[in-house]
């Protein structure tokens, strides 16, 4: 038996919410599908950025084997949340915003995928910008973000 994080249990909680898996948000569905853990690790950006615009602050880091990765984690005891941060190898994860991120559960993306979704939509969020595809249907929008995955 596999023992959930707090930010799993978060998600499928959220999930649960909803009867019927079809009408359950996009993002519940691929992450409880795709999502993984990340380990936290100190490195030199490790909260030097501005709190409130994590998305931001994990683009400006991403590049070269650094990865742009979104999900939800918990910060200062707090409860999980949608946040942004980087990975080199999809194991372990720097976060340029908080200084004490933890349990963090989420999807690593192509550097493709991460430009084209910003250009397509003009929002730095790729989960909560999915709005922004609403002309498109539930299994059109997974496909999409499936194109997205980083395999390391």
């Amino acid at each position: 038996m596999t023992t959930l994080s707090a930010t799993q249990q978060h998600i499928e909680a959220l999930s649960r919410v909803f009867h019927d898996p079809d009408t359950a948000p996009v993002v519940y569905s691929f992450l409880l599908r795709y999502g993984r853990p990340f380990t936290p690790v100190k490195a030199a950006e490790t909260g030097t950025q501005r709190l409130g615009h994590c998305y931001l602050n994990a683009i400006k880091f991403t590049g070269g084997a650094t990865r742009y990765c979104e999900g939800f984690a918990i910060s200062a005891n707090l409860f999980p949340m949608p946040h942004a941060w980087n990975t080199i190898d999809g194991l372990a994860c720097t976060d340029p915003t908080w200084e004490d991120g933890a349990d963090y559960f989420g999807v690593a993306f192509t550097h493709a995928f991460r430009n084209d979704f910003s250009s397509r939509t003009g929002l730095t969020s790729i989960f909560e910008g999915l709005y922004a595809l609403r002309g498109m249907r539930k299994p059109a929008i997974l496909k999409y973000l499936e194109s997205g995955i980083q395999t390391f």
